[in-house]
């Protein structure tokens, strides 16, 4: 069980490294209260902490640097990012920490903290992206949570808005064909970087009994996700299936984009810090004010723009 309720998700991401994250403990306020974790006028004399996976693997050598260091109630444990060879999915996901706790006065037990979350690298921009961007130079976990899920809100957003899936992964759609005369089909997500297979069913099965279509018998164009076809699909309904691979990574996603996700991350979470939702203004120290006159429900002019120019239109 989780015993740190109001302490925010510790969020690790790739390259990552002596990341430091503070645990408060709470001292009880008299010899007979039982408000706190550690007994009254008692401090914390020694800490061990052990990092478990999701499948309860002890992975602390992967993801705790040194031995944690205590100050009175307050025990810090410094982290980084676990890296095992290249396969990035033996990483990801939640890590569970037990800390082992004595007492300058001899009590001992045990805590979990269960939200230690490694994330991928399969997005576009990061937090430290964003640090740059609001110009701070440290964040708390706090402040690394808020970033992390308001990162994950824009990207969910961007795909919503612009109909499409822009991280890279493999698709399977279907298609059908109202007069059958037509030779173009046009795909949701692109660009495309493998074109698997094409199958025409017109029992809709699309099982290992069906025949994908002679690589021959059409073209694509990678850039705008159309498939060109020698002779037309026929007449159907969900007759087609297609099985394809088509998004960006982290490396060739378009600067232009990146900056504008950036940029709209970056006004949400001052919003959030500031809890400005609604204000359509802020007057600064000395006079300046900040206009909010270009957002519309948190949204930037620049980041609809970019929606208008890269949505895909309804098929």
């Amino acid at each position: 069980m989780d015993q740190f309720q109001d302490t925010g998700d510790i969020i690790l991401e790739a390259g990552d490294v002596d990341i430091s994250f503070t645990f408060t403990f709470t001292i009880c306020s008299s010899a007979t209260a039982n408000d706190g974790a550690i007994p009254f006028e008692d401090t914390i004399s020694t800490v061990v902490v052990t990092a478990y996976d999701d499948d309860n693997v002890n992975r602390t050598a992967d993801i705790i640097v040194g031995t944690p260091s205590v100050s009175d109630q307050v025990v810090t444990i410094v982290m980084k990012y676990p890296v095992e060879g290249d396969n990035e999915l033996d990483v990801v996901g939640k890590y569970r920490l037990k800390m082992i706790i004595v007492t300058t006065g001899g009590t001992t037990f045990d805590v979990d903290f269960n939200r230690v979350i490694a994330e991928g690298s399969d997005g576009f921009f990061n937090i430290y992206d964003l640090q740059r961007e609001i110009h701070i130079k440290e964040l708390d976990q706090q402040q690394r949570s808020s970033l992390y899920y308001i990162i994950k809100g824009v990207l969910n957003a961007w795909d919503r808005d612009t109909r499409r899936t822009w991280i890279s992964t493999t698709h399977t759609e279907i298609h059908g064909s109202k007069d059958g005369l037509s030779r173009l089909l046009f795909l949701k997500n692109y660009p495309i970087t493998t074109l698997t297979s094409v199958k025409i069913d017109y029992e809709r099965g699309f099982g290992s009994g069906i025949t994908a279509e002679d690589t021959d018998s059409y073209t694509h164009d990678p850039d705008t996700g159309i498939i060109y076809r020698n002779a037309n699909y026929g007449k159907g309904i969900r007759h087609i299936q297609v099985v394809y691979v088509a998004g960006y990574t982290n490396i060739n996603f378009p600067e232009a984009l990146k900056r504008v996700l950036i940029r709209q991350t970056a006004v949400l979470y001052k919003q959030s810090q500031d809890k400005s939702w609604h204000v359509s203004s802020i007057t600064q120290p000395g006079g300046a004010t900040i206009s909010f006159s270009g957002l519309r429900g948190g949204w930037t002019r620049e980041y609809r723009d970019a929606v208008d120019s890269n949505t895909v239109g309804i098929t």
